[in-house]
């Protein structure tokens, strides 16, 4: 079985929290591109699988 992982967030300083993103079947992680939860949460690193 291979995962494919896309980064949608990393931010310049450590993150104080790891945020996972689970997209709906059919879709793909690259959807929830760059910046999307930026000014939610900015040091927060995000992971979309």
């Amino acid at each position: 079985m291979k995962h494919d992982h896309f980064v949608v967030q990393s931010p310049d300083t450590p993150a104080k929290q790891l945020l996972l993103l689970f997209h709906g079947v059919g879709d793909n992680a690259v959807n929830m591109g760059p910046g999307s939860y930026s000014p939610l949460a900015p040091p927060t690193q995000g992971i979309g699988q």
